[in-house]
């Protein structure tokens, strides 16, 4: 097909086939362990804290929406791997925390990842995964400066669509 040599240079045709090859079968295998892959990133980060963490800040550093986050750690609450207490100086806000039977399944996961991230950087080299990971940042900044209304999250006009438009 004509497009076979647009597809194998574009990097968002790249980011979509590496979801579909690489992440949509991780999360098949993190479904295994009875999560998904935040819930994954949540029990591993409050593995490594071993604090008390508020939920913003799980939000601020895995970069989702506050409803995503919390519809997360409500289903780790409802399987018995985090606690949930209030906050002693705000009676408005919650710390979540692993509990034991949390800490076991953490621990499960970092080894998983850590297995994963191995592989990858042993396959293609630890210089180029880091490479890969500053364009993938540079290209999600620059994306988003340019398609992205930060205010609401909504994509922003296009040149594009207009001329299409009536």
């Amino acid at each position: 097909m004509k497009i076979k040599k647009f597809i194998s240079q574009s990097a968002i045709f790249a980011l979509y086939r590496g979801n579909a090859l690489l992440i949509e079968p991780f999360q098949v295998r993190l479904a295994n362990e009875g999560v998904h892959l935040l819930q994954g990133l949540i029990l591993t980060s409050l593995f490594f804290e071993e604090r008390e963490v508020r939920p913003f800040e799980l939000a601020n550093i895995f970069q989702v929406s506050k409803s995503n986050l919390s519809h997360a750690l409500r289903s780790l609450e409802k399987q018995g791997w985090v606690r949930r207490t209030m906050h002693p100086e705000d009676a408005r806000g919650y710390l979540f925390s692993l509990t034991a039977a949390g800490k076991r399944k953490a621990l499960v996961l970092v080894k998983f990842f850590d297995e994963v991230e191995g592989e990858i950087d042993r396959s293609v080299g630890i210089k180029a995964t880091k490479d890969f990971v500053s364009t993938v940042n540079q290209f999600v900044i620059s994306y988003r400066s340019k398609f992205i209304d930060e205010k609401n999250l909504k994509p922003k006009a296009s040149k594009a669509f207009s001329e299409f438009e009536d």
